[in-house]
């Protein structure tokens, strides 16, 4: 169990902020889920994607509790609201699929089966915050939502969070991050079936420089789910898509300092989870009790096959050719 010292003041908190990072598509939601299971650990899943007011959300900027709640308020990216209630973005509930408000999508709903009661008691809390920078409320919500649940240290994973990093080490000089990756091939292949990664490379097609930290939305009425669907996207740009991803996170941990990363990847997981997840609990808080949770874990685990190795060769050509440098950067070639 964590000890826990005599309550904070504002700007002291209990535990540095500790965030899942990944490219998307690497095991991310699998660790999440994982670390949920512990009985001392707020898992909190989803709590930003797809977000329009993302810098403003992680701005140097002050705001009252009622201004960063109103932030916190706005609503889903249009293009992705269209697609998921269509039912095909796979993490959202199906219960769920109406909500504008992302707290209201996943996030709260895979904490709490009373998730409407939960959002009211945060909306309420964060209105009563006093001016602080967005570093300071973002911990205090976190905070407030970890004690709430009876848990003793929180972290939070939103899948493709490498593009917000180089402003999240900014913002919390004290940050920690727990990077998942996988294969660029195998994630690359994965984001070509996930319609929050196809819908990320024809936003890119129209603004070359879009990232899922700073994106603008296709306007809705500008395209049909059938189009859409039926878009014809070559698996190369979803290695690109990844290479520049990785390659971009990899640069920014570097300027991290080493105790304060933890790099797991989706291959080391899966063959040898009970090193891993020791290693997981131990960087996130070294007095957890891990024994029983990591017995457990193990039996939910198992090996996933590797898909690119069963493409076209022609294909795997292409494919390893637009993540090249990111597979030799984390070893894979």
């Amino acid at each position: 169990m964590i000890l826990v010292p005599p309550p904070s003041i504002k700007g002291t908190f209990l535990q540095d902020p500790t965030f899942i990072i990944s490219t998307g598509r690497c095991g991310s939601t699998i660790v999440s889920n994982l670390l949920r299971a512990h009985p001392d650990i707020l898992s909190i899943s989803e709590f930003w994607p797809n977000r329009v007011n993302l810098e403003t959300l992680f701005s140097e900027e002050i705001f009252s509790g009622k201004e960063y709640w109103d932030l916190l308020s706005v609503s889903v990216a249009e293009d992705i609201y269209k697609i998921a209630l269509d039912g095909e973005i796979s993490q959202v509930p199906k219960a769920c699929r109406h909500e504008k408000n992302y707290m209201k999508r996943i996030a709260l709903p895979t904490l709490v089966q009373d998730y409407e009661q939960l959002f009211q008691d945060i909306q309420e809390y964060t209105i009563s915050l006093p001016k602080s920078k967005p570093a300071e409320l973002i911990i205090m919500i976190f905070e407030f939502i970890k004690d709430k649940l009876g848990k003793r240290v929180w972290v939070e994973r939103t899948g493709a969070s490498s593009d917000f990093l180089g402003q999240w080490k900014n913002i919390w000089p004290n940050l920690k991050v727990i990077h998942i990756y996988r294969d660029g091939r195998d994630c690359a292949i994965s984001m070509s079936k996930h319609h929050a990664f196809r819908l990320q490379v024809l936003r890119k097609r129209r603004h070359e420089n879009t990232t899922f930290y700073k994106f603008t939305p296709i306007p809705s009425e500008s395209f049909t789910l059938e189009e859409f669907y039926n878009h014809d996207i070559g698996i190369e740009e979803f290695g690109s898509l990844w290479n520049s991803m990785i390659n971009y996170t990899l640069d920014e941990i570097a300027e991290i300092p080493k105790a304060r990363v933890l790099d797991i990847s989706y291959e080391q997981l899966v063959e040898d989870p009970k090193t891993q997840l020791s290693r997981l609990a131990s960087f996130i808080s070294p007095l957890l009790e891990t024994e029983e949770w990591v017995k457990e874990q193990c039996k939910v685990l198992h090996r996933g096959r590797s898909n690119w190795k069963i493409m076209d060769r022609n294909e795997v050509v292409k494919l390893t050719l637009a993540c090249e440098e990111g597979l030799s950067r984390l070893g894979y070639i």
